[in-house]
């Protein structure tokens, strides 16, 4: 759990629930030597504190981005309608407690303060970007690496497509693989929760054909 420090060295705790902190931080306010100002300081944090968990939120974005990745190649493979699981079962499960506890202990603890803020979640987007960064920067060593994106000779909304050389080239395709593992990593996730909280148990083909149409709609 997240600190704060008052003025006299005592520590307090940051509890996640938003009606803990109010009524900690209405406490504070009536103690003379600290005042309203130590208060909104607790309540809402500092710009230094904002940019402290930008920061922390890079390393974090990129590892959870990455094991999450991995964790959708687990789940796809984990489905009993494919005939595999026990290990792939196992794999999946485990990849998502790493996941979990990478989220909450890479790049120290979370204060609940800025879980919400713009630059916390900035931190989260441009961490998860550096996976897909480095995997494109190897592919580009790779032989034939570099092809045109659109095909020669197109006009029109044709120059946004991609040619067919350019997807065939690993500098596409080995951040397009961790995309698509993040991507039925998320989808399965939803549907657990479906599951789980609702009652509504989605199949492994309708769910699979809603991520499959819906990352052919990106490209």
């Amino acid at each position: 759990m997240a600190t704060f420090r008052l003025p006299d060295g005592k520590i307090l705790n940051i509890p996640d629930d938003p009606n803990q902190r109010q009524q900690i931080a209405s406490a504070i306010q009536q103690i003379p030597e600290y005042g309203p100002e130590v208060a909104k300081e607790y309540l809402e944090g500092t710009l230094g504190g904002q940019t402290l968990e930008f920061a922390k939120n890079i390393p974090r974005g990129a590892a959870t981005s990455t094991i999450s990745g991995l964790r959708g190649v687990a789940d796809l493979l984990a489905q009993d309608s494919l005939g595999l699981d026990g290990p792939f079962i196992k794999a999946r499960d485990k990849l998502k407690q790493i996941e979990e506890n990478v989220y909450q202990n890479v790049g120290g603890e979370i204060d609940p303060r800025y879980s919400e803020n713009f630059s916390t979640k900035a931190g989260m987007g441009l961490g998860s970007i550096i996976p897909y960064a480095a995997l494109g920067r190897f592919g580009a060593s790779r032989p034939g690496a570099f092809a045109p994106y659109a095909a020669p000779g197109s006009t029109g909304i044709k120059k946004l497509l991609p040619s067919k050389e350019f997807l065939k080239t690993p500098t596409f395709q080995y951040p397009a693989a961790l995309g698509i593992g993040q991507s039925i990593s998320e989808t399965s996730d939803k549907m657990r929760i479906a599951r789980d909280e609702y009652g509504e148990d989605i199949g492994f083909c309708s769910r699979n054909f809603r991520y499959f149409n819906r990352w052919s709609c990106r490209c």
